[in-house]
């Protein structure tokens, strides 16, 4: 598979962030960094001509997928530890993968009412990245309700129809859900920044880990709204009428319904927490 005479980086797990782990060279520049709770080393990039090539060992797609969208231009092998096989992973099918997530963005942007879905409550700043979630819900005038909730399936999502498309918040392994199965897109917190956030371009490294996009993230981005008072849906092919609202003067009541508290802001957000 290999024709020439390769060195190779076995990428260590660190799962805190702990400043011992990161290498300097003698001059005092940086050698590695942690990503996606990975010792990796800092030269690599997400670029065509990279020296650096992914060899992953195991058939979890969950732990692979961040991997492979992230670094989306450098070439990936994957053995099998079932089959015994060896493959390399085309780009055809990394691009395949990346627009079907296009796609969800798209419908993210034909959406009005949200779901917040907090996966977990152990991963550091979760409860920052639900509140980045909101506040740029709200500057879009978006309409959208937070659930806790355990592991998903159609009977929990089937509980709240009008929810159009749900966002969630969750570690970067459990965060890339295949929603055919279910009732309603699901996107991350990435995808609904390209879809509102004019700062955040398609086509730069997928960002499945959350905490690189908050305040002093790597990849943090101020958020800027479009200027633009329509468009139109790639998805429909219908007119979508932007709005952009700076203050959102909360009205809230309060409905018990199917076991679940809610709590429901008539001007734009709400909030359901799951009593099951």
């Amino acid at each position: 598979m290999f024709s020439t005479k390769i060195n190779i980086y076995v990428s260590n797990i660190e799962m805190t962030l702990n400043a011992n782990v990161i290498e300097t060279n003698t001059d005092n520049s940086v050698k590695t960094r942690l990503l996606f709770s990975r010792v990796l080393p800092n030269d690599l990039t997400n670029d065509n001509d990279s020296p650096y090539a992914f060899f992953y060992i195991g058939i979890k797609d969950s732990f692979l997928n961040p991997f492979l969208f992230y670094f989306n231009k450098n070439k990936f092998f994957q053995y099998n530890s079932k089959s015994l096989t060896t493959l390399s992973i085309p780009f055809s099918k990394t691009n395949k993968e990346l627009m079907r997530r296009y796609y969800l963005i798209e419908k993210a942007r034909d959406s009005n009412i949200f779901g917040i879905l907090i996966g977990t409550m152990s991963v550091a700043n979760y409860a920052k990245a639900v509140d980045h979630v909101s506040d740029l819900l709200k500057k879009v005038n978006k309409r959208f309700y937070s659930f806790l909730i355990g592991k998903l399936n159609c009977p929990k999502l089937n509980n709240f129809m009008e929810v159009d498309i749900y966002v969630l918040v969750a570690c970067n392994e459990n965060s890339l859900i295949n929603s055919k199965e279910l009732n309603k897109p699901i996107i991350t917190i990435y995808e609904l920044e390209i879809a509102f956030n004019c700062a955040r371009l398609w086509g730069d490294e997928f960002i499945c880990d959350y905490r690189q996009l908050l305040s002093g993230g790597e990849h943090h981005k101020q958020i800027e709204l479009s200027e633009q008072e329509s468009d139109v849906s790639l998805v429909t092919g219908a007119n979508r009428y932007l709005h952009k609202v700076e203050d959102i003067k909360e009205m809230s009541s309060l409905i018990s319904r199917d076991s679940a508290l809610a709590v429901i802001h008539h001007s734009g957000a709400g909030f359901i927490l799951f009593l099951l």
